[in-house]
């Protein structure tokens, strides 16, 4: 199982984080099928959720998860490891 790392900008100055972030992502995707693993791709997770609400919502700054952001992260990994909720 591999979490992908993640960010989700609160400040503007942020967004440049992505240069050396992007390619770290790359590298965990790209050892979660070499080796067959499991991927939680947080950083989409993350992306999506703060756009549909806030930022702060899930990242208080921007890297640590808020307690909103930690059960967002730990459903995804339920559902990675095929335990989630069933649909309704």
């Amino acid at each position: 199982m591999l979490i992908e790392p993640f960010l989700t900008p609160v400040r503007s100055e942020q967004h440049a984080w992505r240069d050396d972030l992007d390619p770290r992502i790359g590298v965990v995707r790209r050892l979660a099928s070499d080796y067959r693993a499991t991927l939680v791709p947080a950083d989409g997770l993350f992306a999506a959720a703060a756009v549909r609400t806030n930022p702060e919502q899930w990242c208080f700054d921007g890297v640590h998860p808020t307690p909103a952001g930690h059960g967002l992260l730990a459903e995804a990994w339920l559902d990675a490891v095929g335990i989630g909720a069933p649909s309704a």
